[in-house]
């Protein structure tokens, strides 16, 4: 009976209290006690939640004897110490997650008393979580300082000896535990044709995966937040022979699973202990080169120092792609590096901060450590590094000081009500009335972190003196969006007549619109940020309203244009904020309004332009995932109603949009390209249903692909470029194989790319076979599976191998026009007379490229 048990468990530390003593003084242990001794110290640890508050220093107290009581026997002591530990890790992190905890706490509470009432008799009920064994865990560590085992008689010495022992084996066991778990994510099941049309294609990595092992998943975000919590502040002084093996090690795990956000919170949890310590001091010159190792540093500094830096970097750029936690994680990392690292990345992680200070709004943890960030690198690094940055980081800052204009005048107005109402409480006493004076101030400032945030930037500001000029030094550059009007010929758009019972004044709300969209964006209040948010719903409905109702012979006179060029990326913004209200509002908004402006009335207005503009800046986002992901959602409505709402004469806007996708699948700019990509992606289910423009477009994307994943070639993995660009041309092989019959004959609507002497499906596949021999690894790659698969479908032909054949009998040599053709070029072109190492890694990625075709083919 489990509350037999739990009822006993202090029974339990008796028992092994007094087995500690016997041991103490026992000179030989069988191996049937040792494992007896493990079970029951690992089981005392398991039901340590269960014992009475009041009580709880009597199980560490407890561990640290039996550990005690077998130090002495080293051949087993060790042994014993690591099944221990990593047993007891084991019952800490398999209990629910935090997060999970609260919500089914406040789902099955009914009321704070009966809570009370729980905590108060140590119910059985109550949700155990890894926060319960945080005390034990830490009372274990430090039993230098622990007052109950005075009375022993411990000697100091044995006390530092059990702790260094027990951290270095919770870091052991901690790594050891980790490597087991099955971490891996999987794509859920092959889904129905309904269910794959719903699908979107997005640019975020962890869209549509799930954990393959739900159980390992849970264990190890405990296992993070469980060593976040005790390792931060405890036993520092004992890491630093843990920085390079426990650092290299999570970010392998980090390089193997980029998508977990717990192996950043581990790595930015080593950095901040690395920063508190001073572990990189020796790096603290700037001017030197540390590429290459000096005397006064040590070899695991050094490394250490290595690897972290090569590791900011690749974080820098991954970052790029995530969003929301796994994007919060990351920016974690950067904030919370040693300073002597941000001296010599400092270029690198600007741009971070200001991505870190920008999300903040809405996200105030975030912030927080962005502030924390800003502060440590002003005060530590030298003013001429960091003061030619403060004019792109401090303006950020004023988002978080404006906040405090609401809550100042809400201040304002409690003060006078609580003078006004002084003289009704002279019947209370004087406790009385400070408590209820505090308790309507306490209720006014009902969000203190924002309000630390606030102090800590004014103290920041005060403390950089002269030089926080630089918080206004580009505000003139900003002038126009608060001191012009977003349409300066037309000011009267939005006029409403307020219909009293007397009278209509008329309100013009067109010079109110800035100053909303600022508040909605910008504003860290949510409760302001809300209100704002709703009142520019209703004015966007409003205006929607107000141009639909206008003549067409009027409708260019009095044009939006000017205001949806401004409003429109905001609204865009806001459908893909972190604040669920603000999302839900907009979002549907947005489709609501694609779908009016693609409708045959306004489909040619300057509106319609406005708006399909910024969908594309949007989709090509470089600091901002979601606002991609959900720019690719807003043209893939806007391709979806323009077909829908245009008649099969008249597809011309469905056309330039595909010449856009064109010329940006191209771009030399690595998120233009990434754009085409997703954005292809989302709009494929709808392409290919239309006949006219598979038959026009299909071979032009096909190529325009091929190339631009060859362009991506030199783009970092990370960015996802690569990997767009393959979904897409997964896509359009879909398309050709389902559809090979129009495409086996010319066309003459047919678009025909450059580098194809026939728009047909076997210039197409001769074309992919001498791609083959590009040296770009992915290109190649690609366009030998694209051979296989489309190669079949030419008549005559039943395989890629006999296609292979037939094209040797034709008279041509594949090896020496495919396979072999970039090392020819090479040698003609004189440069393997060169002892370059440019030349060297040409001539090394030639013959590799020569080597993958032969493997390829035999």
């Amino acid at each position: 009976d489990n509350t037999d048990i739990d009822g006993r468990i202090l029974d339990l530390s008796s028992y092994l209290e007094a087995l500690s003593s016997i041991i103490s003084v026992t000179e030989h242990l069988s191996e049937n006690v040792i494992v007896s001794l493990e079970k029951l110290t690992v089981f005392q640890i398991d039901k340590f939640p269960k014992v009475p508050s009041r009580v709880h220093f009597i199980v560490p107290k407890v561990v640290i004897r039996i550990l005690l009581s077998v130090q002495p026997k080293r051949e087993l002591f060790l042994n014993f110490l690591a099944q221990v530990v990593y047993q007891g890790l084991v019952k800490t992190c398999s209990h629910p997650i935090v997060a999970e905890a609260e919500a089914l706490k406040d789902k099955t509470s009914v009321n704070e008393q009966q809570i009370q009432k729980e905590m108060e008799l140590e119910s059985s009920l109550k949700i155990v979580t890894y926060k319960d064994y945080i005390y034990l865990w830490k009372s274990v560590l430090n039993v230098v300082q622990l007052k109950e085992l005075n009375p022993l008689g411990i000697t100091l010495e044995q006390r530092q000896s059990l702790m260094e022992t027990v951290y270095d084996e919770l870091i052991r066991s901690s790594l050891v535990l980790v490597s087991k778990l099955d971490l891996n994510l999987t794509q859920p099941p092959t889904k129905s044709q309904d269910d794959e049309n719903k699908e979107e294609i997005s640019s975020d990595p962890l869209h549509g995966v799930q954990p393959n092992n739900m159980t390992d998943y849970y264990i190890f975000i405990n296992l993070v937040d469980f060593l976040r919590d005790l390792l931060n502040d405890t036993c520092t002084e004992l890491f630093p022979k843990w920085v390079f093996i426990f650092g290299k090690e999570i970010i392998f795990l980090s390089t193997r699973h980029p998508y977990h956000s717990g192996f950043y919170k581990l790595i930015s949890l080593t950095l901040s202990i690395c920063s508190k310590i001073g572990f990189f001091k020796e790096f603290a010159c700037r001017n030197e080169n540390f590429s290459i190792k000096t005397e006064n540093v040590s070899e695991e500094k050094w490394r250490s120092f290595q690897l972290f830096s090569k590791f900011v970097s690749e974080v820098a750029v991954r970052q790029q792609q995530f969003k929301d936690e796994l994007l919060a994680a990351c920016l974690g990392v950067l904030l919370n590096l040693p300073i002597e690292i941000v001296l010599h990345q400092i270029n690198v992680l600007i741009p971070c901060l200001e991505s870190a200070l920008k999300l903040g709004v809405s996200y105030l943890p975030l912030a927080s450590a962005a502030v924390s960030a800003l502060e440590r690198w002003s005060d530590n690094i030298p003013l001429d590094i960091m003061k030619p940055h403060f004019s792109q980081l401090l303006p950020y800052l004023n988002c978080y000081l404006l906040a405090s204009t609401i809550q100042d005048d809400t201040l304002v107005s409690n003060a006078k009500m609580k003078k006004n109402n002084l003289k009704a409480a002279h019947k209370m006493s004087t406790k009385s009335v400070r408590r209820s004076n505090q308790s309507a101030l306490d209720a006014v400032l009902d969000d203190p972190a924002l309000l630390k945030i606030q102090q800590r930037i004014v103290s920041f500001l005060g403390r950089l003196g002269e030089h926080n000029v630089a918080l206004l030094e580009n505000a003139y550059e900003k002038l126009d969006e608060v001191a012009i009007a977003w349409d300066s010929h037309y000011r009267n758009h939005l006029k409403y007549s307020v219909p009293f019972q007397d009278m209509k004044p008329d309100i013009y709300f067109d010079d109110f619109l800035p100053r909303i969209m600022e508040i909605a964006i910008k504003s860290s209040v949510r409760q302001a940020k809300v209100a704002a948010c709703e009142a520019l719903h209703s004015l966007v409905l409003f205006m929607v309203g107000r141009g639909s109702l206008l003549p067409d012979d009027l409708q260019t006179k009095y044009s939006m244009e000017a205001i949806y060029k401004k409003l429109f990326p905001g609204l865009l913004e806001l459908a893909c904020d972190v604040e669920q209200v603000t999302k839900q509002l907009f979002q549907p908004l947005v489709f609501q309004i694609i779908h009016w402006f693609t409708c045959n009335r306004v489909s040619k207005s300057p509106e319609t332009s406005v708006i399909l503009l910024c969908l594309w800046d949007g989709v090509t986002n470089n600091q901002n995932a979601a606002l991609r992901d959900f720019s690719a959602l807003g043209l893939r409505e806007f391709f979806l109603w323009s077909i829908k709402q245009s008649s099969s004469d008249k597809q011309k806007q469905t056309e330039n949009f595909l010449s856009k996708l064109h010329s940006f699948s191209l771009h030399p700019n690595a998120f233009k390209r990434m754009g085409a990509a997703l954005t292809f992606n989302n709009i494929y289910r709808i392409f290919r249903e239309e006949e006219p423009l598979v038959k026009k477009f299909t071979i032009q994307l096909l190529v325009q692909f091929v190339d631009s994943l060859a362009i991506a070639h030199t783009d970092d993995v990370s960015l996802g470029t690569q990997k767009q660009c393959i979904i897409a041309l997964d896509h359009i092989q879909r398309i050709i194989v389902n559809k090979q019959k129009l495409f086996l004959k010319t066309d003459e609507s047919r678009k025909k790319p450059e580098c194809l002497e026939e728009a047909t499906l076997q210039c197409t596949v001769l074309w992919l076979l001498r791609q083959c021999g590009c040296i770009q690894i992915e290109c190649r790659h690609k366009c030998m599976e694209l051979v296989e698969k489309l190669a079949p479908f030419i008549p005559g032909f039943k395989s890629a191998s006999s296609y292979l054949l037939t094209y040797n009998n034709l008279g041509k040599n594949i090896f020496e026009d495919v396979f072999e053709n970039v090392l020819k070029k090479f040698s003609n072109s004189g440069l393997h007379n060169q002892m370059s190492f440019k030349c060297i890694c040409f001539w090394l990625e030639a013959l590799q490229t020569s080597m993958d075709c032969y493997q390829w083919v035999f």
